[in-house]
């Protein structure tokens, strides 16, 4: 059963001019095996159901959502015709971890790494809908892997000890479709509609590390005469690559102001990398606001953020150093 790990690295074309998180479990070692069938876990999956997403192909978002909790500098992601790999770097997963992944759904804890498992539980659900032949999650550390792998309704947690490595930390989730004919004759084509890249161009972009889909960074565009909000902890990808006209230091949150030539106002939040669209809210004509915090809640669906006393107090300090 463990010789099944590692099915899908074997092929991995390599990201190009950054250090390669999915490549590096690559590396061969002298790894010893023990693996089991967890019952536990397989009857924690079967309470997941209320997660459901409403599209399986959101789960890619959860992975981005998972990585960013995880505290990673950067999530890479490959998506062709038939394999969809997912590696980043940041805390790993340990073997307990993983068995106790889709208790993490249903715990009121709202500690980062906690977050993070509900994310990777939520989109190991969405992955399965798919009926995939390999559906994989490798995590490493200094002295080997730990494994979680699926099989229809069987969840199997395997450790992998070996020498000690230099290397990085790294999670890797690996996703195989079925063979059938179109992913067998025509793998680009396939590939290249496949809606997770829409799905990342579209909510992804601003997340605080870079987001690299097939080699490319995912873009992050705003207007030219942009304000910076400055807020605590580590300053997000998109505040250090580019020019800001002013630097609004000591706020609640970082963010981004910006005004565009058509009366139209719009409100984002960045949360856990994924940006929401917020509407109903009064804003000067023209106004565009992002605003990073990860600490705010999704409702069950994970498509949109729960208004609270905690969102209505960082747009109002937004608005009072922008207006």
């Amino acid at each position: 059963m463990g010789g099944q790990t590692g099915l899908l690295e074997n092929s991995l074309p390599v990201v190009a001019k950054t250090e390669d998180y999915i490549q590096l479990l690559q590396q061969e070692a002298d790894f010893q095996s023990s693996g089991r069938f967890s019952l536990e876990a397989k009857k924690a999956l079967q309470k997941m159901q209320k997660f459901r997403l409403q599209d399986p192909s959101e789960y890619i978002l959860q992975l981005v959502s998972c990585a960013v909790m995880r505290g990673a500098s950067q999530v890479q992601v490959e998506v062709g015709g038939r394999a969809i790999r997912v590696g980043f770097d940041g805390e790993p997963f340990s073997a307990r971890d993983l068995e106790d992944i889709f208790e993490c759904a249903s715990q009121a804890s709202q500690q980062p790494l906690t977050a993070s498992g509900a994310h990777l539980a939520i989109a190991l659900q969405a992955m399965r809908s798919y009926n995939p032949d390999v559906l994989i999650v490798e995590s490493s550390d200094r002295h080997g892997r730990n494994v979680l792998q699926l099989y229809e309704e069987e969840v199997w947690i395997e450790t992998l000890t070996g020498p000690a490595s230099g290397s990085k930390w790294v999670t890797y989730v690996g996703l195989e479709h079925s063979l059938n004919f179109f992913n067998m004759c025509f793998p680009s084509l396939v590939g290249s509609r496949r809606s997770e890249h829409n799905l990342l161009r579209r909510l992804a972009y601003a997340a605080p590390v870079p987001v690299v889909l097939n080699g490319q960074r995912v873009p992050f565009v705003t207007g030219m005469n942009a304000v910076l909000l400055e807020g605590p902890g580590r300053p997000p990808v998109w505040a250090q690559d580019r020019e800001y006209v002013h630097v609004l230091k000591n706020q609640p949150c970082w963010g981004i102001g910006t005004r565009h030539s058509k009366e139209q106002s719009e409100l984002y939040f960045i949360q856990a990398g994924i940006c929401f669209h917020q509407s109903g809210e009064k804003l000067p004509p023209g106004l565009v606001i992002y605003l990073q915090e990860d600490s705010l809640k999704r409702d069950i669906s994970q498509r949109t953020l729960v208004r609270s006393v905690a969102r209505s107090n960082l747009i109002a300090a937004a608005l009072k150093v922008l207006k």
